[in-house]
């Protein structure tokens, strides 16, 4: 049998949370607007779902569907890592999930995030800055050092770092990268089936952003490159 219990429901002001938490909610409001009601729970169920405590992000008033349309998944991570890493160790190991609702006129759209992932996101985004850095730098040499042998192995570096540079020829030079979201996947290499990350955003240009994102195998300390996309 199902059994759900909500240990505290709160929606109006942050003195039921840290000032670690009420700074992840605004910053969560700064980067979409609208607002947010919050709430802490416990799942307790026989079915297969995330299980213990969680904390509850509620977005109204924001037009998801003007930027995702359907992938309601790619706003919803973003939404659950912006107030995740604003946690401290010791408030990240107190919840097991993350719960985000985005309503849509008389919809609501229930995603959960284990803080297990949230937790890859987090420490895999030094590799996404590193990488935003050679982008910035022109330092196309230098990125491809970071992507795994398999990636490199089927790589013209002269070509590649040529087609680059005409990226930056027309939408200008990078000035900088906003997260937009991430999911989990799996990636057949070889023999063998590797548990990967996918970091997606948009490059700040210096004439036109461009959407971006790279794909990291989520549980090598390495965290190589596996996967490197661009598009307009």
């Amino acid at each position: 049998m199902k059994k759900l219990i909500f240990i505290i429901i709160t929606a109006l002001g942050s003195s039921c949370i840290s000032n670690n938490e009420s700074s992840g909610i605004d910053e969560i409001l700064e980067f979409y607007g609208g607002r947010v009601e919050y709430s802490i729970g416990a799942n307790a169920s026989t079915e297969d779902e995330l299980q213990g405590k969680f904390f509850e992000l509620k977005m109204m008033d924001v037009d998801f569907d003007k930027y995702f349309q359907d992938n309601y998944r790619l706003p919803a991570s973003n939404i659950a890592y912006l107030y995740y890493k604003n946690l401290d160790e010791s408030e990240r190991d107190d919840y097991s999930f993350i719960r985000v609702v985005l309503t849509n006129d008389s919809n609501e759209y229930i995603l959960e995030f284990s803080t297990d992932q949230l937790e890859q996101i987090r420490s895999s985004m030094p590799i996404m800055d590193s990488t935003v850095e050679y982008l910035a730098k022109q330092d196309y040499q230098g990125l491809i050092l970071t992507f795994h042998p398999m990636l490199r192995s089927n790589l013209d570096s002269l070509k590649y770092t040529n087609e680059q540079l005409g990226i930056d020829q027309q939408y200008g030079k990078v000035t900088g990268f906003s997260l937009q979201g991430f999911k989990t996947t799996q990636l057949a290499v070889q023999n063998s089936t590797l548990n990967c990350l996918r970091i997606s955003g948009v490059l700040l240009r210096e004439t036109q952003k461009t959407d971006f994102s790279i794909t990291i195998e989520a549980d090598r300390y390495s965290k190589a490159i596996l996967g490197i996309r661009y598009a307009k």
